[in-house]
């Protein structure tokens, strides 16, 4: 094997080996740009840092009862999800941040409550469930999310005393509200890449996968599983002869790429394409009509705005010489 030949197979050995991590990071790169805010969150669901001083004017016009001060909160404080006042899935921020965006999730009315029952000496303790961070008070109203079963990280200022337990809470529930905060409200340009992404990896593997078997079986001498005709070069020219010549005037990708009359190209490409009646090119009609319908899909469902953002992440992300939706193939 070749110096070249023996890069290639390391490089192939080293991807997919770190596949799963690159999913991994590909997927926080696209959720969190800066991944301390991720650790910065989690810091804070295990110490929440109640600021009573960040709320302590606002706190002297408010009433003794603790629950008159949550349901002043909770209307102060509209509800809104991190994707939309903080640009990520999930954040924990601090009093102060919640004050200056003037909305939050359930963490950071939570957050904010808990100041004012700190500055007027109120008792409480802070809760977390799998899908909820609420305070508890005497005399506080429990439902369905806000009790003691639900909650699985419990934390008492007065004492410092911190208590952990196994939720009792329905799975799907827990399912739902992540989606409905995870899925509908992230922006359609982070839908796309993280899709994209995930998906060009994933392609990525699945054919370098296929080239390290065929390499590994060259190495030992196998050879190639299907018979060589005459005057072909292996599998690969058995595979040309069952699909069929190309159009006249084919050129391809790196051809193509930098070419001033690329969309020309492509038009009287794709026009001879559809007159040729071959496997392959039967074959290639079939991938464009499906490609423009799974393109089409994205915009109609919300993940993409339009079909320009499709066609871009396709061309300017993945180098593609062409976008899904178009009128190659109508």
């Amino acid at each position: 094997m070749t110096r070249a030949g023996t890069a290639k197979r390391g490089f192939i050995r080293v991807f997919c080996l770190l596949f799963p991590l690159l999913l991994i990071l590909w997927v926080l790169l696209v959720l969190y740009p800066n991944p301390l805010r991720l650790v910065t969150s989690v810091q804070r669901l295990v110490d929440p840092g109640v600021d009573a001083p960040a709320v302590e004017a606002a706190a002297a016009g408010l009433p003794d009862d603790a629950a008159a001060i949550e349901d002043a909160v909770l209307e102060g404080i509209p509800y809104s999800y991190d994707w939309q006042a903080y640009g990520m899935p999930w954040y924990f921020p601090t009093v102060r941040e919640v004050l200056e965006k003037g909305e939050g999730d359930c963490k950071g009315r939570a957050i904010v409550l808990a100041s004012v029952l700190e500055a007027k000496a109120i008792p409480y303790s802070l809760n977390t469930t799998p899908i909820h961070v609420w305070v508890d008070y005497e005399g506080k109203e429990q439902t369905a999310v806000e009790n003691q079963q639900a909650s699985f990280y419990r934390l008492d200022p007065e004492t410092g005393e911190r208590s952990f337990g196994l939720p009792d809470i329905n799975p799907i529930e827990v399912f739902d509200t992540f989606w409905e905060g995870f899925w509908d409200p992230m922006p359609a340009v982070r839908k796309a890449f993280l899709l994209a992404g995930v998906i060009g990896l994933t392609a990525a593997r699945v054919i370098w996968s296929s080239e390290a078997r065929r390499m590994r079986a060259a190495r030992k001498g196998k050879g190639s599983p299907l018979p060589a005709p005459a005057g072909c070069q292996g599998w690969s020219g058995e595979a040309d002869a069952l699909l069929g010549a190309l159009p006249d005037g084919f050129r391809g990708w790196k051809a193509l790429s930098g070419a001033r009359d690329r969309d020309a190209a492509l038009k009287a490409h794709f026009e001879a394409l559809g007159k040729m009646k071959t496997p392959g090119a039967e074959l290639a009609r079939a991938y464009l009509t499906r490609s423009r319908e799974i393109g089409l899909k994205l915009v109609s469902s919300g993940v993409a705005a339009r079909p320009d953002d499709v066609n871009g992440v396709l061309t300017s992300g993945f180098y593609h010489l062409y976008g899904p939706i178009n009128d190659f193939c109508r």
